[in-house]
């Protein structure tokens, strides 16, 4: 039998089935009490890459071929969300200060999906960023007066549809173009490319939710990673 404290794989494995268990039953203290357990044993990038994401990737394809209802789905991601939130208050106070550096986090206006971009907000916070996140559906000139206003180091900008999210960096260009010299823009999600980023002047963030906080981090000159 393998030893599921010696090999941390096994036992987000373990972990990972128990939690299609109980989202299939339903189940919330059951799901609860695994993420607990997960978060007690791991730090927060490896549960959130390796547990979280899998699981709701996962989650997603089910549904896709018509295995899961749309409220399973709904009421799954919802309290994945919920604890994720929930986390990054708990982070908050264990910031150092001064913070490590500021970032800006956000989802372009009309941009629902930012499970994500929190992702990215709760390993920021674990690392000692002072992160703001402002989540879904910000308009993006918002986001960008917030980062001149906390002087900011980052600004991430995550988009999951290719064409809406252009749309809204087009229209936010002038806005964006203010951060030059002061602020990296970031660029984040499944819609981010190569090209918006060159475009835009930004630094174009993996998937991946540690290598994304590692390019984050790499902005910051002199700060030990």
């Amino acid at each position: 039998m393998t030893d599921v404290r010696a090999d941390p794989a096994a036992g987000l494995a373990a972990q990972a089935h128990g939690l299609r268990e109980a989202f299939g039953r339903y189940d919330e203290r059951a799901v609860h009490g695994l993420l607990d357990a997960a978060f007690a044993a791991h730090r927060v990038a490896v549960v959130v890459d390796d547990l979280v994401f899998p699981f709701l990737r996962e989650l997603g394809d089910a549904w896709e071929r018509g295995e899961v209802s749309v409220a399973q789905e709904h009421w799954a991601s919802g309290l994945v969300r919920g604890r994720l939130v929930g986390l990054a208050s708990a982070l908050a106070a264990g910031r150092p200060v001064p913070p490590r550096g500021t970032a800006v986090l956000a989802c372009p206006t009309y941009e629902r999906h930012d499970i994500g971009l929190l992702a990215l907000d709760l390993v920021l916070r674990e690392r000692g960023w002072d992160s703001v996140f402002l989540g879904a559906d910000t308009p993006v000139d918002a986001a960008v007066e917030l980062a001149l206003d906390r002087d900011a180091d980052v600004l991430v900008l995550c988009g999951s549809e290719p064409h809406m999210y252009d749309a809204q960096l087009e229209a936010a260009a002038e806005d964006l173009a203010r951060l030059a010299g002061r602020t990296t823009i970031a660029l984040a999600g499944r819609a981010a490319t190569a090209q918006l980023a060159e475009r835009h002047a930004g630094l174009l963030l993996p998937l991946s939710t540690v290598p994304a906080a590692d390019l984050v981090d790499g902005t910051l000159r002199g700060v030990p990673a």
